[in-house]
């Protein structure tokens, strides 16, 4: 590292990165969206939730789950076998009777082909804790 700067021992180093634009051109898949997110929208709990999964690639693709937490997901394809250009809808049902309010995990697929390829689309969910009443009742006589 060389600097003009005589008068400061300090280096101030500075980088630009530039990545590439989605979808990455080697993979021959678009998933959308790329990630599932069962956090509840104003108070409704969501317990299924979909996403679209394209063959953008030249060759028929073979998508077969091999990983993911059986015991909170149910996972449906609605085609496994995709030609170049075919879409499949992709189902992800939550098991109801799990007690997790947060939670991060995955769904791994594996693909067919000349190149096997291993994608994994994550899966969230997140509920904020509510203040409590305590705290709710403080706020009020302070005013």
């Amino acid at each position: 590292m060389v600097t003009n700067d005589t008068t400061t021992s300090t280096v101030v180093l500075r980088f630009l990165a530039e990545a590439g634009g989605y979808p990455d051109p080697s993979f021959p898949l678009i998933i959308t969206p790329p990630d599932l997110d069962f956090t509840p929208v104003k108070e409704k709990e969501r317990t299924k939730m979909a996403a679209m999964i394209q063959n953008v690639g030249n060759e028929n693709l073979k998508i077969t789950p091999v990983s993911y937490p059986e015991d909170l997901f149910k996972v449906k394809l609605s085609d496994s076998n995709l030609k170049p250009g075919e879409k499949s809808k992709l189902m992800v049902k939550f098991n109801r009777h799990a007690e997790l309010d947060h939670f991060e995990k995955c769904i791994t697929f594996e693909t067919s082909g000349k190149d096997k390829t291993r994608f994994s689309i994550p899966l969230k969910k997140e509920i904020p804790r509510k203040k409590s009443t305590e705290t709710q009742s403080v706020k009020k006589t302070k005013r």
